[in-house]
C-alpha cells in the first residue's frame, strides 16, 4: 500500500503547488503588464546512486507540478492619458536595468521620474534606452512615438518645440527563450541581452492590463482544491488499511 500512499501524497503536493500558482495569478489581476504563470504536471524520474555511481530506482517516476512558462497573450489596453504611461501594442518588451547590472524585461509601462530625472519603473529600476539610462527634464511635457522615440518640450526660446531625448530600448525575444526572475522581471534563460527590435510599437498614454482571466483562474482553483481533497482522502484510506493489516498480523 506504500505505493498508493506515495502517489496520493504526491498528487496532494502537486495540487497545493497549483493552488499557490493560481493564487499568485489572481493576486496580480490588477498588475499592469502581468503575464500569468502556466504550470503543468511533468514526469520526473527518481534516481538514486549507489557508492559506485550506478543508478538505482531508475524505473520509478512521479509527476511534479512545475512552472512550464507564462501566458504570452496580450492584456487589455487601458487609456490613462498620462505622458509617462506606455504600453507595448505588439509583441515585445521594455528593458530595465537591474541592481546587479543585468537587463530585465517587462510589459508594465507605468513609469515615472526619480529625483535625478531618470525614467524608472514603479520599483525604481531605470528604464533603458539605446544609449543607456533615459534622463528627462522635470515637469516637462513628454511625447513618445510609436517606435519608442522619447521627446521633451524644450523651454529654450531659441529652440522651441519637442526635442528628441532618447530611444526606448525595445526587445522582442521568442517567449520560449524567456523566464521569470525572482524579482518578477523576465530575463533570457541564457543570461544574455536581447537585441533591439525596430518592429516593436508603443502606445503613449496607455497601460496594458494583466492577462489573467479571473473566471478561468477561479475554476482552476476549485479543481485544484478538489484534487487536493481527493488525494488526502486516499492518503487517509491507505493509512487505515495499513493499520488494519498490522492488527491482523499482530493477532496471528
Amino acid at each position: 500500500m506504500d505505493k498508493v500512499g506515495f502517489l496520493a501524497a504526491n498528487a496532494a503536493a502537486s495540487a497545493m503547488s497549483r493552488q499557490e500558482n493560481v493564487a499568485n495569478n489572481l493576486a496580480n489581476i490588477s498588475t499592469s503588464g502581468f503575464r500569468a504563470q502556466v504550470m503543468a504536471l511533468q514526469t520526473t524520474p527518481l534516481v538514486a546512486l549507489n557508492a559506485r555511481g550506478e543508478a538505482l530506482l531508475d524505473t520509478r517516476t512521479f509527476a511534479a507540478e512545475t512552472v512550464t512558462g507564462f501566458d504570452s497573450r496580450p492584456g487589455v489596453m487601458q487609456q490613462t492619458g498620462r505622458d509617462l504611461d506606455m504600453a507595448v501594442k505588439t509583441t515585445g518588451w521594455f528593458a530595465v536595468q537591474r541592481p546587479g547590472g543585468g537587463e530585465g524585461y517587462t510589459r508594465n509601462g507605468s513609469f515615472s521620474l526619480n529625483a535625478a530625472g531618470v525614467l524608472v519603473t514603479n520599483e525604481g529600476l531605470p528604464v533603458l534606452g539605446e544609449g543607456g539610462l533615459i534622463e528627462l527634464p522635470q515637469n516637462s511635457k513628454i511625447q513618445v512615438s510609436e517606435t519608442g522615440l522619447v521627446s521633451a518640450l524644450s523651454t529654450d526660446p531659441l529652440n522651441p518645440g519637442f526635442q528628441q531625448v532618447a530611444q526606448l530600448r525595445l526587445v522582442n525575444p521568442e517567449p520560449f527563450t524567456l523566464e521569470r526572475g525572482l524579482d518578477g522581471y523576465f530575463q533570457l534563460k541564457d543570461g544574455g541581452a536581447a537585441a533591439q527590435d525596430p518592429n516593436v510599437r508603443v502606445a503613449s498614454g496607455f497601460l496594458e492590463g494583466s492577462n489573467v482571466n479571473p473566471a478561468e483562474s477561479v475554476v482552476e482553483m476549485i479543481a485544484a482544491q478538489r484534487m487536493f481533497d481527493m488525494s488526502m482522502k486516499a492518503v487517509t484510506l491507505t493509512k487505515e488499511s495499513d493499520q488494519k493489516a498490522d492488527s491482523v498480523l499482530q493477532v496471528n
